[in-house]
């Protein structure tokens, strides 16, 4: 049973020296890869700003429409009531 429990730590020694060597590429992997994410969520943001930008574009386009509508609608009403008013008058 001794063998084995040397053999064990013996093992772990040598992973962890292992893990030591390779720590400075596994930093360099972290760090491309955060830059990747953020590069990533960079694009994300950005294009959801264009989309939101669009969109809000798209709705002043549709509040000015909006808005023409209802100028005509009160010229329609205004024209309605000089015709009732001369109907009556």
């Amino acid at each position: 049973g001794l063998s084995s429990g040397r053999q064990e730590c013996a093992t772990m020694v040598r992973v962890s020296r292992e893990r030591v060597r390779l720590e400075p590429f596994d930093w360099v992997g972290l760090l491309s890869l955060a830059l990747t994410v953020l590069m990533l969520v960079g694009a994300t943001l950005h294009k959801v700003h264009d989309i939101a930008v669009t969109e809000r574009g798209r709705q002043a386009r549709i509040d000015a429409e909006l808005r023409h509508v209802k100028e005509q609608i009160d010229l329609l009403q205004q024209d309605v009531r000089l015709l009732l008013g001369r109907g009556h008058g």
